[in-house]
């Protein structure tokens, strides 16, 4: 059920941060053969009367689907959004060089056989 796992997948991202990324001028993102990628991050461990209890959860933190060469949509869970970049939130924002890279690196981790991209160059800059 479709609806379920949405649910249960925003339930366990909490608050959301939704932002376009662009990609700069002689940069561009894969196109993978997959709808999206996600990314997942350990949970903290819980404390229970003062006690540490290990938490092997990894829910979904980040989810990056790129519209086309130039333009990626991100929804980001805000619990992983740096103190010192809270004040961004919800926005378009250009990125640079080694964030492109990064999120071209997980594209193609989640791809199945095959990617696509505008400019042949930027593939082998991954």
């Amino acid at each position: 059920d479709f609806d379920e796992l949405r649910t249960g997948i925003f339930e366990s991202m909490g608050d959301i941060t939704y932002s376009l990324q662009i990609a700069p001028e002689k940069e561009h993102f894969i196109l993978p053969d997959c709808s999206a990628a996600i990314a997942r991050f350990r949970s903290e461990d819980d404390v229970i009367d003062g006690k540490r209890y290990y938490n092997p959860a990894e829910p979904i933190g980040l989810v990056s689907m790129p519209i086309n060469s130039k333009i990626l949509i991100t929804a980001t869970s805000s619990r992983l959004i740096p103190k010192e970049l809270e004040d961004y939130g919800h926005g378009i924002y250009h990125l640079d060089q080694r964030l492109v890279n990064d999120f071209n690196k997980t594209l193609l981790d989640y791809s199945y056989n095959e990617v696509a991209c505008e400019n042949i160059d930027s593939i082998f800059t991954i």
